[in-house]
């Protein structure tokens, strides 16, 4: 159980803490050498791989930031089809659900969950580093192992449906933009990070820590109701 935690908790404050990592290096000391044709053509080289990465990350925020724009428009203007577009609410609360699931109470409970909870938004800079993303993918990797150990208390029909959910959906991403989102509700401002992952050429909202925080909320209540 402690191991699950620890990497639950450990996707959870990255999402939560968004841009809060940071890197740090020292200057080194190099001693001049006179340049020569093969070194030319290697720092040329050098530089337009760099370029190009930095051509990738400028792309991916713009495609990051559009996609996010859709969800939050979506929220804004009772569109259902574009906010689960972006997000796979649909998925994850089948898992829950099971046969429960009811398609049109979903989406009565979706609309009245995120539609009309703001009048306004803006969207503001990107809050994540490429570090980030390493700590993110290294925590999901953590997590999807940890979900193969056994339970100290036998799962649930619910847990056993959200881990096949997680198995499925869940997988270390290609990058990861989270951004500052500013809502005004009611005449008050809150800003908050949104996370968007790529997986592939999609871009989805992060649903990663809603999943793995369910499956450990029923792993300790199952844990509870068993000591009792």
């Amino acid at each position: 159980m402690n191991h699950l935690k620890k990497g639950i908790c450990g996707i959870i404050v990255l999402t939560l803490c968004a841009g809060m990592l940071t890197g740090c290096g020292g200057k080194q000391e190099t001693a001049e050498t006179e340049s020569t044709p093969a070194a030319e053509v290697s720092a040329a080289s050098d530089a337009a791989a760099e370029s190009l990465s930095e051509a990738q990350e400028s792309a991916d925020e713009a495609a990051a930031k559009e996609k996010l724009t859709a969800f939050l428009e979506g929220c804004k203007n009772h569109d259902l089809d574009a906010i689960l577009s972006v997000a796979d609410y649909g998925g994850l609360y089948q898992a829950l659900e099971g046969d429960a699931f009811d398609e049109a109470q979903f989406r009565q409970n979706l609309e009245a969950m995120l539609c009309d909870s703001f009048e306004s938004y803006s969207v503001g800079e990107l809050t994540s580093s490429y570090q980030d993303l390493v700590t993110f993918n290294g925590n999901v990797s953590s997590f999807l192992r940890e979900m193969e150990e056994e339970p100290e208390v036998p799962d649930d029909e619910e847990t056993l449906r959200l881990i096949g959910y997680a198995k499925q959906t869940m997988k270390p991403a290609d990058n990861r933009c989270a951004f500052a989102v500013t809502v005004n509700a009611g005449g008050t401002e809150t800003t908050d990070d949104l996370v968007m992952l790529r997986c592939g050429d999609t871009w989805q909202l992060d649903l990663v820590t809603e999943t793995a925080t369910r499956i450990y909320q029923n792993r300790m209540y199952n844990a509870g109701q068993q000591q009792e």
